[in-house]
């Protein structure tokens, strides 16, 4: 497995059954990892905006039985032009494990 890491804006667009938008993510200091599946783990010493916001929407997404896709349109290792969901969050790592479907 690699990692690369990544200081910066990271640039979000979501979407769902619910809505869609644009968000971004100012001085975020991340470590991302790739395999089967990609983690986005927080390097700062502080809780990461980007981070929490995605647990934020997962914790939405559960209550309300939706998926919420992701595209990523600054980090380095993640296709631009493919949809993310979360897959797993680790609260004591400040990590996010995303997956992708092949056919959505």
């Amino acid at each position: 497995m690699s990692f690369v890491e990544f200081k910066g804006t990271v640039k979000v667009s979501y979407r769902n059954k619910n809505s869609n938008g644009h968000e971004a993510f100012k001085n975020e200091d991340l470590k991302l990892s790739q395999s089967s599946k990609i983690a986005i783990i927080n390097l700062s010493g502080e809780e990461s905006e980007l981070i929490s916001t995605l647990k934020l929407w997962n914790e939405l997404d559960l209550s309300e039985g939706v998926k919420t896709f992701l595209k990523f349109n600054t980090l380095p290792m993640i296709d631009s032009n493919r949809e993310y969901y979360i897959h797993k969050i680790s609260e004591d790592e400040q990590m996010v494990i995303l997956n992708w479907e092949e056919n959505y």
